[in-house]
């Protein structure tokens, strides 16, 4: 086995660091101003590309949540429509339901390798009935509460279990009936929902 010859190169300024990558033969810290404003420069190139890359990721992912509306593909306005009013609602009193935390508009979350903004108002819009199972009534302005997704309390809404002993679910019971005859579907949800409903009456 051959081993290089070839010594590394010290910085160029003569001291005992070696060259930092891009930085042409010198040591970062000791480069002169005009090589780090270079090196600045192309790093934030660089970081607005990925900014955009990730932005383009987001507009992609918002045309890919597409949905039969009218017997036409496409993004389902009226959805949309129900989210940007709840946003509304929520910058007038942006606290949990629940548990009565603040809810902040926006959150970072990491996806892939970078950290991106995104609604956290749209994402502590719990439905009362699941839209994915409820088409009928997805959009309707009562079928909704604010709950915060950092404390839990949205995600215990996804099972009627948890979600009917939450301080919150009478309140869900009275919205409700305020939906409940704009419901056209046929699920096992309702029945258990209204059971629920029925024990807290008895209690």
């Amino acid at each position: 086995m051959s081993y290089s010859t070839i010594k590394p190169k010290h910085c160029k300024c003569g001291c005992n660091h070696y060259p930092t990558i891009s930085y042409n033969g010198w040591y970062a810290p000791h480069a002169p101003d005009e090589i780090k404003e270079k090196v600045g420069n192309r790093k934030k190139q660089v970081q607005r590309k990925a900014n955009e890359r990730a932005r383009i990721r987001s507009l992609n992912q918002l045309e890919g949540n597409r949905e039969m509306v009218s017997g036409k593909i496409g993004i389902d306005s009226e959805l949309e429509n129900y989210f940007r009013l709840a946003s509304g609602e929520l910058y007038m009193n942006p606290f949990c339901m629940e548990c009565n935390d603040v809810i902040s508009p926006t959150i970072k979350r990491l996806k892939g390798d970078e950290w991106v903004e995104v609604d956290n108002f749209r994402n502590c819009t719990a439905h009362i009935f699941p839209k994915s199972e409820f088409y009928s009534v997805r959009a309707n302005p009562y079928n909704k509460l604010y709950l915060c997704c950092k404390n839990g309390c949205h995600e215990r809404t996804h099972r009627l279990d948890t979600f009917s002993k939450m301080k919150i679910f009478p309140e869900a019971a009275r919205k409700y009936e305020l939906f409940k005859d704009q419901i056209t579907e046929t699920h096992k949800y309702k029945g258990l929902f209204e059971e629920y409903i029925n024990q807290l009456n008895t209690k």
